[in-house]
């Protein structure tokens, strides 16, 4: 008898190990073929995704989430998208980061299918695994809820993975300052006119796939002629540095700031609805008033008047920026110093809904 059960036992430790190795290769092979698929990959979207999509797989995860940044500002990539805030895993992100305050953007793949529990609240973050990834062009983390039992060798491989994020993002990074190189107005830092066409695509086609919303303004300095002509035209440029860097410093990475031409400006907005769009034009159009810019021992005011557009269900990226000109054209004519749409004249329930991805000049 004793004989017998030993011999079963032995037989189902056999089929255990059995099944461990098979799991562990069908694992190593899903690794390998997602390794395959980042390594083409050229944006930092696209990489993020492919390694989610590995993890998902290998781990069915209920919660997986990507930051990157500093102790100023954050990006978030988070799946899946929950139904109703972020705010717990944001904790936890902003306290491993050593953020007190700043700027924490979250950004989310495609939630067509909706994958894990529908709100953060109801996932037990204390079962939350935490990889730290660290290259020469940043540090991050990444934080992982696993739906299945994890074994040891399921570390090895999230950190194998993460090994190569690390090597993808960066290549990304030193590929996006070479580009930079080309699309960068030099006087004022912000992407030149060339860059335009391409960063409005990008948006308006990650909005149209993910159903979110996308925003522009457009905003020029007002009598700016009257400043070269009063203080010369090298007072004119320290006006277009000191306006261009403080708005540069205050939006998120996810924003994009171009210098459309002389000292008109566009502003795309990604993830932004239209009152919140509005609201923070206006906010950065008093900062801009309240500038005292020195140059030459003058010190200089300006205002600028803002037009600010949403992207409709109709619109190409011509009539979304018609539309913010537009806007701005009639800015001008109620008496400069202004953003229109006015604030006011929306209803409150679209000018006061929360956007927690969208966290502005605190």
């Amino acid at each position: 008898m004793n004989h017998t059960l030993k011999r079963i036992c032995l037989q189902a430790v056999n089929a255990l190990g059995i099944s461990y190795q098979l799991a562990r290769g069908v694992d190593y092979k899903t690794l390998n073929q997602h390794i395959l698929s980042i390594h083409q990959l050229k944006d930092i979207n696209s990489i993020l995704y492919q390694s989610s999509c590995c993890l998902k797989e290998i781990l069915d995860y209920d919660l997986f989430a990507f930051a990157m940044g500093n102790q100023v500002t954050v990006d978030v990539w988070i799946d899946p998208k929950f139904q109703f805030n972020n705010a717990a895993i944001l904790n936890i992100i902003k306290s491993d980061l050593g953020m007190t305050h700043g700027v924490c953007t979250v950004h989310h793949f495609d939630d067509d299918s909706p994958r894990g529990s529908g709100s953060v609240l109801a996932l037990q973050l204390n079962n939350l695994l935490s990889y730290r990834v660290v290259e020469a062009d940043f540090t991050a983390r990444l934080y992982i809820l696993p739906n299945r039992n994890v074994m040891p060798y399921h570390h090895d491989i999230v950190e194998t993975i993460m090994k190569v994020v690390g090597t993808s993002l960066s290549h990304c990074i030193s590929i996006k300052r070479l580009q930079d190189t080309v699309i960068i107005d030099p006087l004022t830092l912000c992407y030149n006119r060339r860059a335009l066409d391409g960063f409005i695509d990008q948006a308006i086609a990650s909005t149209r796939r993910y159903g979110s919303d996308l925003s522009a303004v457009m905003f020029d300095l007002d009598n700016f002629k009257k400043i070269n002509d009063t203080y010369g035209h090298q007072a004119g440029d320290d006006v277009l540095k000191a306006v261009s860097r403080t708005i540069l410093s205050m939006i998120r990475k996810c924003d994009y700031l171009i210098r459309y031409g002389g000292d008109e400006f566009v502003l795309i907005m990604p993830e932004t609805k239209l009152g919140r769009a509005v609201d923070v034009t206006d906010r950065l159009r008093k900062i801009i008033e309240n500038l005292a810019i020195q140059s030459g021992g003058a010190c200089i005011h300006v205002t600028a008047s803002c037009g600010v557009a949403h992207l409709k269900a109709d619109y190409d990226k011509d009539l979304l920026l018609q539309d913010a000109d537009k806007r701005l054209y009639d800015a001008k004519a109620k008496g400069r110093n202004r953003t229109m749409p006015d604030i006011k004249f929306l209803s409150f329930e679209t000018a006061t809904m929360p956007d927690p991805a969208y966290q502005y000049l605190n």
